[in-house]
């Protein structure tokens, strides 16, 4: 998923472009927690999961990134399961459960039909079959 600058939702604020998205998330203006939560929640409503996690990385929010990871594991969506992964390890958590869970994850995919995200899924794990 990518951000494509949706208007006139029905939101708390409205949407982001994609420079403002950037500032807010890279410094380049001064935001405050409770704004990027207000985003981050708001992008999950759109159903843009990868700009949400973007946004609790950026507040370093553990609990929500672990819960995306929960959600990616569910629906078998790899490429977030990876992502929330890595940005557990950066926040300190340990990598051996992320392979656990990245092959379960990769079956979900499998019985999904998602069978890119399970091939990248497996590749992950060294698995050439």
């Amino acid at each position: 998923m990518f951000f494509l600058g949706i208007k006139n939702q029905k939101l708390e604020s409205k949407s982001l472009d994609a420079i403002q998205k950037r500032d807010i998330l890279f410094n380049a203006q001064d935001k405050v927690g409770p704004e990027i939560e207000l985003h981050a929640r708001n992008f999950e409503k759109i159903d843009f999961i990868n700009d949400s996690l973007d946004c609790w990385s950026k507040l370093k929010n553990r609990a929500e990134i672990e819960r995306i990871k929960k959600l990616a594991l569910d629906e078998g969506n790899v490429f977030l399961f990876l992502k929330s992964a890595r940005l557990l390890v950066d926040l300190g958590t340990g990598s051996e459960e992320a392979l656990a869970g990245l092959l379960e994850c990769a079956g979900k995919a499998e019985a999904a039909g998602k069978f890119r995200y399970a091939l990248l899924a497996y590749e992950k794990m060294g698995d050439q079959e």
